[in-house]
């Protein structure tokens, strides 16, 4: 139960940092464009191989990061 609770915190925490780091690359707009063309149950992969769910200390991306920044991208449009 700890450990859920630790992961929602990192995700809340994270999600917001990694959405910011998407929309502030250079190539933001076509990022942005590539990820409203990939399936919405793919998004999260894209955010993960595009790096922006992988933060300092992680040797991966977070796929809960993902699904949420994801989320927080495509929420806004």
């Amino acid at each position: 139960m700890a450990e859920k609770s630790a992961n929602t915190a990192l995700v809340a925490a994270f999600a917001p940092m990694c959405a910011d780091k998407f929309r502030n690359a250079s190539d933001a707009m076509l990022n942005m464009g590539q990820l409203k063309k990939v399936d919405s149950w793919m998004q999260d992969s894209y955010i993960e191989k595009g790096g922006w769910a992988t933060f300092p200390g992680m040797t991966s991306p977070d796929r809960g990061i993902a699904q949420a920044c994801a989320n927080l991208l495509t929420a806004q449009q």
